[in-house]
C-alpha cells in the first residue's frame, strides 16, 4: 500500500548543546532542553525515498514559511514523493533480533521474542508491515488462545510484537503500530499481578525447618539462606564466585548471572552492583567457609554435592517448590498473589528490610532496581503482625 510522506521541520544543535544529538521537535513543536541557539531545515523524501534536507536558517519563522511551501509542492505533485520500502514482517523481526542478540541482550530475552513470532510468523510473516492490522492481530490473539494462553501471557506476547512495531516506526517504515493502547484496553485482558509476595517469619521457619527434615545437602539450605540475608536473584546466586565475596569489608560483587543455557551472561538491566551485606549474611558466609573453605579464584561458592559443578538453578527450585508443599505454606501470599518459591526470598529480604527500618533507596541500590517505585510498590509488602505492630507504635494523641 503506498504512503504519501509528508514535509517536516527539523532542528539542528550546536555540538556543545545539551540536545547535541536531536533533530526532532517534541509534539509541541518545542525544543526543551535546548542550551544553544539551533538553526532549523525542512526535510522530506524525494522520488526514490532518499532523506532531502533544506537550507538551514536561523530565523524559524523563516523555516516555517519554507515549510509550508514545500508542504503545498509536495501535496500538488511538483516533488518526488517518497516511496516507502516494502518490508515483510519476517524481514523486520529477523532484523530486529538480530539487533538485539547484537546489543549483548541477555539470551533468555531473546528466547522470549522467538516464543512470540512463533504464532505470528505463520499468521502474518509474509505480509509487509503496513498491510498488518487489527484482524491478523485478533487471528494472533485467538492462536495464543488456543495454545492455552492466559491474559497475563498474552499481554507478555503483545507487548513483544508491539516492541517490533514501534521500533518500525522509528524507522520510518509504518506510520503507527497496530498494537495501539487502544487494541490492547478493547481485549479487557486482567491486570498482571506485579512481583511475588514474600515469605512471612513463620513460613520462613517452617521451610528450613522443612529442607533440615528432608535432609537437604547443606550447599542447598546454605544457598537458600544467603538468598533470603542477601536479596540475590536464583541466577546470581548460582554464578557467584570467591573471588566476588570480600567478608572482611562486608561485601559482594553482582556483576553477572547464571543462565542454565548460556552460562555466564550480563545481569538483569546489565548494571553491576554492590552488595553491602548485612551481620546475619556475614555469619552465613563465615559459616559457609569454615564447613567449605574458600577456594581462590574464579571458584563457585555454591558446588553441586555430586558433580562439583555449579548448582542446577531447576533443581534447586524444585527442591524449594517441593519442601513448601510438605510444610504445608500456601501458593499465594497473604495478598493472593502467586508466588515463586525461590524468587519469594528476595521479597522476603525486601519485607524484612523495610520492616526494619531500612531505608528505601539504600534497599533500591542493594536489590539492583531500576527504579524506586518497584522497591516500594512490588517488593516492600509487609506481613500482617508488622503491621500491626507498627500501627501500635505510632502513640500521639488526637
Amino acid at each position: 500500500m503506498p504512503k504519501t510522506f509528508s514535509a517536516s521541520l527539523r532542528v539542528a544543535h550546536t555540538r556543545s548543546c545539551a540536545n547535541a544529538t536531536k533533530t526532532a521537535l517534541d509534539s509541541a513543536g518545542r525544543t526543551n532542553g535546548c542550551t544553544c541557539t539551533p538553526t532549523y531545515y525542512t526535510h522530506h523524501r524525494d522520488g526514490t525515498g532518499r532523506p532531502v534536507k533544506g537550507a538551514r536558517v536561523r530565523d524559524r519563522k523563516v523555516a516555517e514559511r519554507a515549510l509550508r511551501r514545500l508542504q503545498v509542492d509536495i501535496d500538488e505533485g511538483r516533488v518526488g514523493q517518497a516511496r516507502r520500502q516494502s518490508v515483510t514482517f519476517n524481514e523486520w523481526a529477523d532484523a530486529r533480533l538480530r539487533f538485539i542478540e547484537e546489543n549483548n541482550r541477555k539470551p533468555a530475552t531473546v528466547r522470549a521474542y522467538e516464543t512470540t513470532l512463533r504464532y505470528a510468523r505463520p499468521l502474518f510473516g509474509a505480509l509487509e508491515l503496513d498491510e498488518i492490522g487489527a484482524a491478523e492481530l485478533m487471528a494472533f490473539v485467538r492462536k495464543v488462545r488456543a495454545g492455552g494462553g492466559g491474559d497475563t501471557t498474552l499481554r507478555k506476547h503483545l507487548k513483544h510484537l508491539s516492541t517490533f512495531f514501534t521500533s518500525a516506526v522509528a524507522h520510518e517504515l509504518i506510520d503507527r503500530s497496530p498494537v495501539s493502547p487502544k487494541f490492547v484496553h478493547d481485549l479487557r485482558l486482567a491486570k498482571p499481578e506485579k512481583g511475588t509476595p514474600p515469605y512471612t517469619d513463620i513460613e520462613l521457619e517452617k521451610l528450613f525447618n522443612k529442607m533440615r527434615a528432608l535432609k537437604y545437602e547443606p550447599v542447598y539450605t546454605t544457598a537458600c539462606r544467603l538468598a533470603v540475608a542477601t536479596g540475590l536473584r536464583l541466577g546470581e546466586i548460582v554464578a557467584l564466585d570467591w573471588d566476588d565475596v570480600d567478608i572482611s569489608s562486608r561485601t559482594l560483587r553482582v556483576w553477572r548471572t547464571w543462565d542454565p543455557l548460556e552460562g555466564h551472561v550480563a545481569p538483569k538491566d546489565g548494571d553491576e552492583r554492590t552488595v553491602h551485606l548485612i551481620p546475619a549474611a556475614v555469619a552465613i558466609l563465615e559459616s559457609w567457609v569454615s564447613t567449605e573453605g574458600v577456594r581462590p579464584g574464579a571458584s563457585p561458592v555454591f558446588r553441586a554435592p555430586r558433580s562439583g559443578e555449579r548448582l542446577n538453578s531447576r533443581y534447586l527450585c524444585k527442591l524449594v517448590g517441593r519442601a513448601m508443599t510438605e510444610a504445608g505454606i500456601p501458593k499465594l501470599g497473604e495478598d493472593e498473589r502467586p508466588r515463586k518459591p525461590f524468587h519469594s526470598f528476595r521479597a522476603t529480604f525486601a519485607r524484612m528490610c523495610r520492616e526494619n527500618g531500612a531505608d528505601p533507596q539504600w534497599l533500591q541500590a542493594e536489590l539492583g532496581h531500576a527504579s524506586l517505585d518497584l522497591t516500594i510498590g512490588t517488593y516492600s509488602t509487609w506481613q500482617a503482625v508488622a503491621m500491626r505492630k507498627h500501627a501500635d507504635a505510632l502513640k500521639f494523641a488526637v
